[in-house]
């Protein structure tokens, strides 16, 4: 964890699943928080919907929130607009980006069956429950 020198100046905390350290991210947040540091309201934690949970909105920003050990995040982005084929959590966490890395050819696998307004709206309906309260969702779409 940075000392606090560093955690006086940097209040966004930019986290992902596939960055594969939230754990770590919230053991760190948990301990600024514990320490007075900061507030939480001093803090912008963001993370991100990676490409196999695009047909699973609630499991992954679940996943995301029990890992940083948070109740809310302030933004949820969706990481890439690719929707690959679901991996489950209890397979493969982070999923990364091939289906199956043991194949003999691994490949990513898109996922046709799920739309970026599906994904969008699924996103909206995490925003509008209790599970991300106060959670801008955001999608980068780059033409």
């Amino acid at each position: 964890m940075p000392d606090t020198d560093t955690w006086c100046r940097y209040r966004l905390i930019d986290s992902a699943a596939d960055y594969g350290n939230e754990i770590e991210t919230g053991k760190g947040i948990k301990r600024a928080l514990d320490e007075g540091i900061c507030s939480r309201e001093e803090l912008f934690v963001v993370s991100k919907l990676w490409n196999s949970f695009h047909s699973h909105v609630d499991e992954a920003i679940r996943k995301s929130l029990d890992d940083l050990g948070l109740g809310y995040l302030d933004a949820y982005l969706i990481h890439f607009p690719i929707a690959t084929k679901y991996v489950p959590i209890a397979t493969r966490y982070p999923p990364e980006w091939l289906f199956d890395p043991s194949d003999k050819y691994p490949r990513m696998e898109f996922d046709g069956s799920v739309t970026y307004d599906q994904t969008w709206r699924a996103m909206e309906e995490q925003v509008a429950s209790a599970s991300a309260p106060h959670t801008l969702v955001l999608m980068r779409v780059v033409c």
